[in-house]
């Protein structure tokens, strides 16, 4: 709860010639008031029209930190899998030969409308999002993708919640621990964390609209 500070007159002539406090065309603080406007809502998303024809477009496309912070309960094997099926792969490993993409060039010239229409028509079919006639495997391999997730894991954690720093400095210098000495216990309470900092950040979003 705020509390309001009444203003008192000024005793005497400011000190120094600065302006009283209050008087914002002096350059000091504003009049306490209501509370301040809120931050404005983030832009939209833009999706990528033309084919995806990287791992990194295909990582961007999947939506792939949200995912990680929604997902507490995966570790880095389980949500590059996820990806890699959702684009076509195969639990083996394997691509799927009969999943192959279907965009071309001239799909990088539609109109965001038409893009965002695509992507919620083929929302269980991503992997015709992927180059025409290309498969998963053309684009990235299973093995590159859990690679890709046990750094971009920790980085999205970091993002979301950055941990305390260690008490009276240590060696840590304040900085968070390093990826590889995150246990799984330890990784599995940040994402928790942070999956509730994104679902409250989304909630106050949508109140602001």
């Amino acid at each position: 709860m705020r509390t309001r500070l009444a203003q008192l007159p000024p005793a005497g002539p400011p000190m120094g010639g600065m302006p009283p406090m209050g008087d914002p065309m002096g350059g000091g603080m504003p009049p306490m008031g209501g509370a301040p406007p809120g931050p404005p809502p983030p832009p939209p998303r833009p999706a990528i029209p033309g084919p995806l024809k990287s791992v990194g477009e295909i990582l961007y496309d999947f939506n792939i930190e949200e995912y990680i912070a929604l997902h507490p309960d995966k570790d880095d094997e389980e949500i590059a899998a996820d990806v890699w099926e959702a684009y076509g792969g195969m639990p083996n490993g394997v691509a799927d030969l009969n999943k192959v993409g279907q965009r071309t060039s001239k799909d990088a010239q539609r109109p965001p409308e038409d893009v965002d229409a695509d992507n919620k028509n083929t929302e269980d079919t991503k992997w015709v999002r992927l180059l025409a006639g290309d498969n998963i495997s053309d684009t990235t391999s299973i093995d590159e993708i859990i690679g890709l997730m046990k750094s971009m894991t920790y980085g999205t954690i970091k993002k979301f919640r950055t941990p305390p720093a260690p008490p009276g400095g240590g060696m840590g210098m304040g900085m968070p621990p390093m990826a590889e000495t995150v246990n799984k216990m330890e990784r599995e309470a940040m994402v928790e964390a942070a999956r509730e900092d994104y679902l409250s950040f989304k909630k106050m979003m949508r109140k602001l609209r």
